[in-house]
């Protein structure tokens, strides 16, 4: 495809008359007419960034931060801005910037989502869209009210940080929360006169966080880049969604033994493990055929036993509540098959954990439910995959522990991940198996 034509639906979706007067986005260096086919993404364009797209195979990137922010009057390589531009032409790399613009029309939305809010408002509104009110950041309510310790806890381990920042008493409750990706502290007083009992952003410096827990405010330091790196992940969805038949690479964040397989086939969505059992096994994702993999094995080939996949509307990278995987039950033990050995107590008993891998991140889960029945006869279980309240959410797990085969003494709260197993079971023609786990490690 024609530069033009992904820049082009990139305007359409984030036009760059969103983004502040002062920043610069859009097509910052390179010839549109040029042919590409895989495109890098970064949160910032640095010389070892540029280095690794090269190497890569890149030949358009796009970047959260512009390279460019204002006037160059010389480009040569006595600068570090010079020798990245000459290195982009003389590779013939197109380069891209979106900045403010995503940061009000994608990038406000996809970090309420993984800061757990429901029921959001624009924090600081810049205009109306085609109808819609938009501008940075958001405010909304929390699953439920919890100390600031425990949100604190939900922002790192939702975000994958090793650590934030806190300023206020940790034993103090929350329960409305705001949030604005990366330098967010101009948007303080918006955030206390929106009434928030807590605000998530970066780049928090001391005397602004003393000040700001003396009027009344807590507040969660997740860093620029804790904050903003979702930008390549939820950009390459995007990109793979629309443009399928392209490669979009997010840097070189895939876990180093899922790299050559995605190579391979770039539907890997992970890898699905039970000690003890033959279930280990990579697990596909297809969104334009979402089962593509009912009949259809790893290298794409026509097979009866088809490949492990996961439910076409399952996010895994925010992720979603709950991700739905599905595998065949095989006469030669194979596939999902050992999953029938959970209707025996004692069987769970020996393997409560199930491993489950994403391509960024390592997690195990404990089961939670085994249920089995005829698919008519059995709640709608496949439905939950993103609950939009905290009822929703427990009414699923009840749901589980009431039609459960035996008593596990593990249940789940809202903010709590789940994988869900799904199989067809021996005793009828339209039976199912499922199993259900609740994540208990944090994604490393």
């Amino acid at each position: 495809m024609k530069a033009y034509e992904l820049t082009s639906w990139l305007e359409k979706k984030y036009p760059s008359d969103a983004a502040e007067d002062w920043d610069n986005v859009g097509l910052l260096a390179g010839d549109d007419t040029n042919e590409i086919s895989h495109v890098f993404l970064a949160l910032d364009l640095t010389e070892e960034t540029l280095a690794e797209a090269i190497e890569d195979g890149a030949d358009m990137i796009i970047t959260h931060h512009p390279m460019i922010f204002s006037g160059i009057k010389k480009i040569n390589n006595h600068s570090f801005t010079g020798r990245k531009i000459l290195t982009l032409i003389q590779k013939g790399i197109v380069y891209y910037a979106m900045h403010t613009n995503y940061d009000v029309l994608g990038m406000a939305d996809l970090s309420a989502d993984y800061t757990k809010m429901h029921d959001t408002t624009v924090l600081s509104v810049t205009e109306e869209r085609e109808g819609e009110v938009q501008g940075f950041g958001r405010v909304g309510k929390l699953p439920r009210e919890m100390t600031l310790r425990e949100y604190a806890q939900l922002v790192k381990e939702s975000l994958k940080l090793n650590d934030v920042k806190v300023y206020g008493n940790l034993d103090s409750m929350v329960k409305c929360a705001a949030v604005c990706t990366g330098s967010g502290k101009s948007m303080i007083k918006d955030v206390i006169k929106a009434g928030a009992d807590v605000y998530v952003t970066g780049d928090i410096d001391h005397h602004t966080g003393i000040d700001t827990v003396a009027q009344g405010l807590a507040l969660i330091d997740a860093g620029h880049y804790g904050t903003e790196y979702i930008f390549m992940e939820a950009m390459k969805q995007k990109l793979t969604e629309n443009f399928p038949g392209d490669a979009a690479s997010p840097g070189n964040d895939f876990l180093p033994q899922y790299q050559a397989l995605y190579a391979q086939n770039s539907d890997l969505a992970g890898w699905i493990q039970i000690d003890g059992t033959n279930i280990n096994y990579p697990v596909m994702q297809s969104k334009q055929d979402p089962d593509f993999y009912l009949k259809h094995n790893f290298e794409k080939a026509d097979s009866p036993h088809g490949c492990p996949y996961v439910q076409a509307n399952c996010d895994l990278q925010t992720p979603s509540d709950n991700i739905f995987v599905y595998g065949h039950n095989m006469k030669d033990g194979t596939m999902f098959s050992d999953l029938l050995q959970y209707k025996r107590e004692s069987f769970w008993e020996q393997h409560r954990i199930i491993r489950f891998d994403t391509l960024t991140a390592q997690a195990e889960y404990t089961v939670m439910a085994v249920f089995r029945g005829e698919a008519e006869d059995l709640f709608a279980y496949y439905q939950c995959t993103d609950a939009e309240t905290p009822q929703e959410f427990v009414a699923y797990v009840d749901a589980c522990k009431n039609a459960a085969l035996y008593e596990t003494g593990v249940t789940a709260a809202y903010g709590d991940k789940l994988i869900t197993l799904s199989t067809c079971d021996d005793s009828g023609k339209n039976s199912r198996v499922v199993v259900v786990a609740k994540r208990i490690t944090e994604p490393r």
